[in-house]
This record gives C-alpha cells, sequence and structure tokens, in this order.
C-alpha cells in the first residue's frame, strides 16, 4: 500500500513539475513574442544602451526555449498517438505503401526512337532488349605496347601454384600443425 502511495504522489509531483517547467507552451509563446516585440521598438536605442540590449537578449533566449519546448511536447504527443493507435492505423499505413508502389511503377516509356509504349508487357520486352544490349560482352582490343609497360611480379610457375588445387597433405598439414 505503501508503494502505490508513493506512485501517487510521484504523479502529483510530476504534473506539477510539468506545469512549471513547460506551463501553456502556447499561451507562454504568445507572452514572450508580445515582450519581444515591445523591446524592439528602435533598433538604435538597443544597440545604444546596453541593459536594454541585455534584455533583448533575455527575451530572445526565452523565446527560443520556449519555441523548443513546444517542438519536444509536439513530438512526444505525435509518437504517443501512433502507440496507441497503432492498430488504427492499419488503412493509413497501407494507403502509404500503395502510393509508394504505384510511384515506382512505369506506366510509360519512350524508346530512343521516340516511340511512347504504355503497355507493360512492350515496356518489359524493350527494357530487357535495352540492357541486354548494354550488359553483352565485347571484344576489347588490348594494347600489347601498353601491356609490356606493366611489370611482370607473379612467374609462370607461382601463377600454376597457385591456381592449382591442394592435395589432401597440403591440407593435413595447414589444418593440422
Amino acid at each position: 500500500m505503501r508503494f502505490v502511495q508513493k506512485l501517487k504522489r510521484l504523479k502529483i509531483d510530476l504534473k506539477a513539475w510539468n506545469s512549471q517547467v513547460f506551463g501553456m507552451v502556447d499561451e507562454t509563446i504568445k507572452h514572450l513574442q508580445l515582450e519581444f516585440d515591445g523591446l524592439q521598438f528602435d533598433n538604435d536605442e538597443i544597440y545604444e544602451n546596453e541593459t536594454l540590449l541585455a534584455a533583448v537578449e533575455q527575451k530572445q533566449l526565452q523565446l527560443q526555449n520556449a519555441l523548443s519546448n513546444k517542438a519536444c511536447l509536439l513530438k512526444q504527443k505525435s509518437r504517443d498517438k501512433i502507440i496507441k493507435e497503432d492498430s488504427l492505423n492499419t488503412a493509413y499505413f497501407h494507403r502509404l505503401c500503395q502510393i509508394k508502389k504505384e510511384r515506382h511503377v512505369m506506366t510509360k516509356i519512350k524508346t530512343e526512337d521516340g516511340i511512347l509504349l504504355t503497355e507493360q508487357q512492350d515496356i518489359q520486352s524493350y527494357l530487357v532488349d535495352f540492357f541486354a544490349d548494354r550488359v553483352a560482352s565485347r571484344p576489347r582490343r588490348i594494347n600489347e605496347e601498353l601491356m609490356k609497360l606493366i611489370p611482370q611480379v607473379v612467374t609462370e610457375e607461382d601463377n600454376s601454384m597457385l591456381c592449382s588445387v591442394p592435395g589432401n597433405d597440403e591440407i593435413k598439414m595447414v589444418v593440422f600443425p
């Protein structure tokens, strides 16, 4: 029973702290904005009077803090809404998925000849042919003069030894030293 009473007192204290720190956020912002606007009546006078300049800077800091608190509060409320109404928003999320899916579908495409294809089968065959042609291997001409400039570090004997399949004895020696 004592634990329940502590929780109730904690709840009361948290509500009091919340109203002290955050308060009525919108009213606080309006109030600070009016005070800030009232202090900025003459820019020349502000820069000549250091106490007035300090007051303007203080109000600006308080206003920024209040706006930050409001953003934090709205962010927390949006998270709570998503958690509380998660199962209720399935239609919304299904619609979002459908919109994303529709965005990634090609409904028409213009060929290199300027012909507009609108049928899915025509678009598919055109794209397959287009990229198959791009990927197809073409014979490459190797410049022998450039190949001679590359130093030959691996000899033919080393290359054949590296390419050969290791025998059972070699595997045993490596695995069980």
